[in-house]
């Protein structure tokens, strides 16, 4: 109701004093407890990211679902193969040899023996004292390592390698668009998701997706790290991060060795004159020697981790 002031105006009685509307609280609801604003804030970050990522999680869901059907009844059981499952099961029990007596098959494992205080190659009859090891780089049973310490030797390692080769078509999606982005390719978006199916579906990939086994799933996590260390690598923008994707890549498949050319080539000649950054090497190297150092950094402790092992 409204009653009227000293002057003859009308004054609602329902709107509050002058100046107390601008201290109100906004509308909007605020969450209980303490960390509300956070996780407020967590959310839209995520939906931010969902949202700039929409074709690469389209594509890994899809990619998932049609691999996981075309594997059939291998991805609900272990492969033949699952080396690095026991490779990674042997780390957790304190041990860089495997145990003997938990071998699935004899096939395509590394039998050292003493003979003479010499370490040769197994051969002829099984001894008690030959010891077993995984003969192929191992990264991929340091990827397995926390699903290993819930599953053990049981873990399926065919429905790993399926989500793996998922992840790898995204991954491969994300380095193409990345490409388009900064005018290094003329590719549509279109064309980006096309050339990502055709390496799904088109090529040996798709074989290697869906069997697990140990040379496959070496292949298929191989794609995948090489993808993110060529996104890191492009134009040298991510030195560290490239070198620590390169290692990983390296440590599963050896022969990706040879793409740490590419890096090297990024650094000192991005282009799009390569040959005139070249000449001028002699004296502009400082900066391509510091990416160049950060690359090395970053592939460094996977690298040492490595070696000792070997050793």
């Amino acid at each position: 109701m409204s009653k009227p002031d000293s002057g003859g105006q009308k004054i609602d009685s329902a709107m509050p004093p002058s100046g107390e509307a601008a201290e109100q609280p906004p509308a909007t609801s605020i969450p209980d407890g303490a960390g509300g604003p956070k996780r407020s804030s967590m959310g839209m970050a995520a939906r931010l990211w969902a949202s700039a990522y929409r074709v690469e999680l389209l594509l890994f869901g899809a990619a998932f679902l049609v691999l996981a059907s075309f594997s059939s009844q291998r991805f609900l059981r272990q492969s033949e193969a699952p080396h690095f499952v026991y490779q990674a099961k042997a780390w957790l029990d304190g041990r860089l040899d495997l145990d003997p007596r938990t071998l699935p098959n004899l096939e395509d494992w590394a039998c050292v023996r003493d003979v003479a205080g010499q370490k040769v190659r197994c051969e002829g009859p099984i001894r008690p004292t030959d010891r077993w090891y995984v003969s192929f780089p191992a990264f991929p049973s340091v990827v397995m390592l926390p699903f290993v310490a819930i599953n053990g030797y049981q873990l399926n390692d065919t429905s790993l390698t399926v989500l793996a080769a998922a992840l790898a078509l995204a991954a491969f999606y994300s380095l193409l668009r990345l490409l388009s982005a900064t005018g290094e390719s003329p590719r549509e978006p279109w064309e980006n998701a096309l050339l990502t199916v055709l390496l799904g579906f088109g090529t040996v990939f798709f074989y290697c997706s869906i069997r697990g086994e140990v040379w496959f799933t070496a292949e298929v996590m191989g794609v995948a790290f090489t993808c993110w260390y060529l996104r890191n690598a492009a134009g040298a923008r991510k030195p560290l991060w490239a070198g620590l994707f390169y290692s990983m890549a390296v440590l599963t498949r050896t022969p990706l060795l040879f793409t740490g050319i590419f890096f090297a080539m990024e650094a000192v000649c991005p282009g799009p004159d390569r040959m005139a950054q070249l000449r001028a090497l002699g004296q502009q190297w400082r900066e391509p020697l510091r990416k160049l150092g950060w690359f090395a950094a970053g592939a460094a402790p996977l690298a040492l981790t490595a070696a000792v092992l070997n050793v």
